[in-house]
Parts: C-alpha cells; structure tokens; sequence
C-alpha cells in the first residue's frame, strides 16, 4: 500500500494527473473510470450490479478530488453482554429485564467467539431490528415477553 503525505485530500484537473499525485497507475486508473462511466452510459453496472438510479457517471472535466481513507473495527470489546433477543444479561447469565443492548455496545461477543458479525455495521443493524422488536413487545407485556430470534 503506498503511503500517502498529509493532507489525505487530492486535487488534480485531469484523472491521470491524480492518480500520480495519490500513487496510482494513471492508465488503470482512467481504464477504470472509463469503464464505470459506459455502465452509467448503458445503465448496467456489469462489475457490482448497482442500481440503475445510482450509476452516477464521473464528469469529463475536472477537477477531481481522492481522499485518503483506511478501514479499522470500532468494536468496544469489553462491552455488554447480550442473548440472542438482545437482551442484556448479567455475569450469571440471568436477563435484565427491560434491558437491551444494540450496536458496538454488545461487541464483547466478537471476542468471546460466540458471533462473527460481517461488519460493524451489520452488527447494529440486527441487534437493533432484533432489540427494538422485543422491547415493544416487553412494554406491551412484561410477563410475556418472548420475542424476536
């Protein structure tokens, strides 16, 4: 991976002239760009299958802009510890009732082996759907209270 010099914002009239500023092959580059644009052209994405309403060509003239970014995991490993109705539970394994964790707050489980969520992202997403379920249904009846797997 080239290391890029701060500021990790690039600008450059032309796509080949910022792809030299960022360490990229220019030729790739604009083979690429290219590329996409006669998806957005023809309005199929043959690469990734995007939505046609989201193919968005790259304009013929600058100027263009790259921005450096690199991925990490955010998970708070350390954090609650939930059942699969995300609800939280205690260091006994007995349920708090009323009480459900969501997102990277439940990250421990990614270190106790128990779940291997695909991303961050994903992880709040179903823990969400999944806590928010079973909390109405607790509101709405707490003796009963079952809910979502």
């Amino acid at each position: 991976m080239t290391s890029l010099p701060k500021p990790p914002v690039y600008k450059a009239d032309t796509i080949e002239e910022l792809a030299v500023k960022v360490g990229m092959n220019p030729v790739k580059l604009r083979a690429t760009v290219d590329r996409y644009n006669g998806f957005c052209e023809k309005g199929t994405d043959d690469d990734f299958n995007k939505p046609k309403q989201n193919l968005v060509g790259i304009e013929a003239a600058g100027p263009y802009y790259a921005i450096y970014g690199q991925r990490f995991s955010e998970g708070a490993f350390g954090g609650l510890r939930i059942n699969t109705k995300a609800e939280v539970t205690r260091a006994d394994g007995s349920v708090i009732p009323g009480l459900y964790g969501v997102g990277d707050a439940t990250s421990s489980m990614h270190r106790q082996g128990e779940l291997a969520p695909i991303s961050e992202l994903t992880w709040a997403t179903a823990t969400s759907y999944i806590s928010g379920g079973n909390a109405v249904e607790y509101i709405n009846n707490p003796e009963k209270a079952g809910g979502r797997k």
